[in-house]
């Protein structure tokens, strides 16, 4: 169950929407609800979970990347004394206790930091004590913005640690032409560690790569759909080619000699639908073109070189392209473990060799 648990969180990480290029992710951690017993009953337990997954956003830390989902905030409660006072009219439940927030790495189970909260609540039963405690939690109290900035340091360090040894693994499995797993190996490192550069064009190296290859399957097909007169489909194909591949070019010549072999009895149906492509391919175009000159100006705006701010604004977008396809592929090996029903330290061996070792 724990581990059917992790991997939900997991899941969840990897279809979150990717940050803009131009952006740096903040690390960010994942709220745990408490585990093993409590004395908190089920509502409780469930706005504490969300008073912890507020005050984590509150402080630029919220769940919105892959490799992040690696770090959560474990709550802990303790009740440190029940009173219960008689007023005469109705007795008065008093507690008081401790709430502890542990930054940890969910894959060996290592923590960074701590801080220790005390609470005091008052109403007509227990729970309504925890209710009053919980809600006194703020994002804003000092405390805890230290405790998260003190977090978000300590895992910037530990990528910075492993960082080496996983560009060394990506490298190893680019050479042996293991595109797919060397992006994402990739996936695992945050924008926000210095050096990300060198991540950013691997990964557009591995990304390249990987267009490549599936365009060559695409013309491939292409080509024996042509053989058996299907042109539509053929054209359908190659019209699927990314414009960041080498080869899409030669695909659109393809398109061109194919309108060539089409008959009167098709032409219309084919022409209409070529129309339809060529108008998409114009929007892509012209939304690219779009993004690229922001990203120029944003980059000259920081760079002096204007070569050296078009290489880099090629870069941002070859990286950002490379990242989206390296989280969605982590996610489908993810998928895959839980389908094998991997569970507990033999998940967390299979993880760690997968996107660290």
């Amino acid at each position: 169950m724990k581990t059917r648990r992790l991997t939900t969180l997991l899941l969840a990480a990897f279809a979150a929407v990717s940050v803009q290029a131009t952006e740096k992710e903040n690390i960010s951690f994942r709220a745990l609800g408490l585990q093993g017993e409590t004395p908190l009953n089920a509502d409780n337990q469930k706005r504490l979970t969300l008073k912890i997954e507020q005050a984590v956003a509150y402080n630029n830390a919220g769940a919105n990347t892959a490799q992040s989902q690696l770090f959560v905030i474990w709550p802990e409660f303790v009740t440190t004394t029940s009173d219960v006072v008689n007023t005469g009219m109705r007795n008065v439940y008093v507690v008081r206790g401790e709430l502890s927030l542990f930054s940890r790495n969910l894959m060996d189970d290592n923590t960074f930091a701590t801080v220790v909260l005390p609470l005091e609540g008052s109403g007509k039963s227990e729970q309504d004590c925890y209710r009053v405690m919980i809600n006194s939690i703020r994002g804003s109290n000092p405390q805890i913005a230290r405790f998260i900035a003190e977090s978000q340091q300590r895992v910037i360090e530990y990528y910075e640690r492993i960082m080496p040894q996983v560009l060394a693994k990506a490298e190893r499995q680019m050479t042996a032409l293991e595109y797919d797993d060397a992006l994402v190996t990739l996936s695992i490192i945050p924008e926000c560690v210095d050096g990300y550069l060198t991540v950013s064009e691997l990964m557009g190296k591995a990304y390249a790569k990987v267009l490549d290859r599936d365009a060559d399957i695409k013309i491939n097909n292409a080509k024996a759909l042509v053989v058996k007169k299907s042109y539509i489909p053929a054209i359908d194909t190659l019209a699927t080619i990314d414009p960041m591949c080498s080869r899409y070019d030669e695909a659109w010549q393809m398109i061109a000699d194919i309108r060539t072999k089409i008959d009167e009895a098709e032409k219309a149906a084919a022409e209409e639908r070529i129309r339809e492509i060529e108008a998409a391919k114009a929007a892509a175009k012209e939304e690219r073109e779009a993004e690229m000159q922001k990203l120029a100006m944003e980059y000259e705006a920081q760079e002096r070189d204007k070569e050296r701010a078009h290489e880099l604004m090629k870069m941002a977008i070859s990286g950002r392209e490379a990242k989206e396809y390296a989280d969605v592929q982590a996610r489908l090996k993810i998928e895959q473990a839980m389908d094998d029903e991997k569970s507990g330290t033999e998940f967390k061996t299979w993880f760690t060799n997968t996107f660290l070792k």
